[in-house]
Formats: C-alpha cells, sequence, structure tokens
C-alpha cells in the first residue's frame, strides 16, 4: 500500500469494525461482459485453473468523517460489491455497488454521482481479543439481499490468490457514474492481518444480478479482521 499520502481536508478517514471480504470465482469472460469499455478483469490461478474474482466486502464504518470536519461524524454498515480488474497497466477493483446503512447515501450519488444505495445493512461480529467467533452481515434490501455467516475456524485452504496485493490491498477503484462516465478514487490502510474463517452461508444478490455468481454458489473464502483504518481520497476523479 506504500506511505500514507498526505491528509487534505476533503478527505475522509473512517475505522472499518468487523471487516470481511468473501470472494467468489468465475470466468474472466463472465466478468469482462459486466465492465464497462476499458476496463478489464484481472487473472488469477486458483486451483490450477485461470478464473477472475468478486468480493462482497462488509464492515461497520465507525465515526466516518471528512478531514476538514472532524465533528460531523456516521457509524453504519456498509457492504462493497467489487470486482478485481485492470485499467491498462494499473491494477485495482470495480464497484458494481455500494450499499450504506445510512441517509447519508445522499452525499456522494448527488455530488460525485456514485452508485451508492440506502438501505438497512446490518454486521455483526462477536470476537475474542483479534480472533472471530462469528461474523453476521445482513442486507435485505430491493436491490438483491445479502445473507453472510462466517464462524471460527478454517473451511477450505485459502487460496494464495485470495492473499495477494490485488485481492487483499487495492489502493484504487472505479465505477461508472450516473451520466455513464467513470470515475475513480484511491484509498490507504495499514496492513491488513485478515485470517480465514469458515463460512456457514453467503449469498450476494448484486453479484448475482451483474451476473458474476449463480444463485447458491460457494465462495472461494472468506477473510476477516476486527477493525482496520481507512483514508479515502475524496473527490472521485473523472475518466
Amino acid at each position: 500500500m506504500g506511505e500514507r499520502p498526505a491528509g487534505r481536508p476533503w478527505h475522509a478517514n473512517t475505522r472499518l469494525d468487523h471487516f470481511c471480504i468473501v470472494t467468489w470465482a468465475m470466468e474472466p469472460e463472465r466478468l469482462a461482459r459486466a465492465l464497462p469499455e476499458g476496463i478489464e478483469p484481472q487473472v488469477f490461478e486458483v486451483d490450477g485453473r485461470e478464473c477472475s474474482l468478486a468480493s462482497a466486502v462488509a464492515f461497520e464504518d465507525r465515526d466516518f468523517h471528512f478531514k476538514g470536519c472532524p465533528l460531523a461524524r456516521i457509524s453504519c454498515g456498509q457492504i462493497n460489491y467489487r470486482a478485481y480488474v485492470h485499467r491498462g497497466e494499473q491494477t485495482g477493483v470495480y464497484f458494481f455497488r455500494t450499499v450504506l446503512g445510512s441517509r447519508w447515501t445522499v452525499v456522494p450519488r448527488r455530488l460525485w454521482s456514485m452508485p451508492w444505495v440506502h438501505e438497512p445493512v446490518e454486521v455483526v461480529g462477536r470476537w475474542e481479543g483479534s480472533e472471530v467467533r462469528t461474523l453476521d452481515v445482513e442486507a435485505p434490501g430491493a436491490v438483491g439481499r445479502t445473507s453472510i455467516r462466517l464462524a471460527a475456524g478454517e473451511g477450505s485452504e485459502v487460496p494464495p490468490a485470495l492473499r495477494s496485493s490485488q485481492v487483499a490491498d487495492p489502493a484504487l477503484g472505479w465505477f461508472t457514474r450516473y451520466d455513464g462516465r467513470l470515475g475513480r478514487y484511491s484509498v490507504w490502510h495499514p496492513p491488513l492481518e485478515v485470517q480465514a474463517t469458515r463460512v456457514v452461508v453467503a449469498s450476494a444478490g448484486p453479484l448475482e444480478e451483474a451476473g458474476l455468481v449463480d444463485p447458491g454458489q460457494a465462495p472461494l473464502a472468506a477473510l476477516a479482521q476486527r477493525s482496520v483504518e481507512f483514508d479515502v481520497h475524496l473527490p472521485p476523479l473523472i475518466g
């Protein structure tokens, strides 16, 4: 991730509690059909075959605020639905949708034309120190239900690709604005210290609606971390 960039008043800072990444695999061609022009799938090797990856990334935002306005803070659940892509030589993620459990979604929607939706999001974790016991995510809204339950203990072995910097630490993200143009922004965070968890239940309606994941398809793996600080470099740029 590199050195932390100098903060600016319009940059945002937040702490992500009960942070988890649940990842599914699909054929690169399948992901390519869902991406805008100029954005292409990254291809990974998992269990001896080539595939592309998409994730539901869920967490509880704690004290999200702009650095120039530290007294105005919000805390709520959030889920990002993203795929791992590249644009030319730049690697990062493409955001299909973000669901936020706060009416403040109006800010990124109206100011920056970001595809954020306000719906109830519940993210609840039980931990023993830094070790997860259970982690539950529920978003039963109209844009496609997401239901995730993780528990202590490893399920299947986590493929090395899912611990790579491209998946665990992407700094750059793209999204399609409501006017059809491409937007982008970047983030910074300290190195993640995620742990593998056992997937009890996992479904992500928006990834199914995008044609990336089949109903009932099992994820490759899930990773979790109790808490991590994030900087979000706003406003997004165009192109």
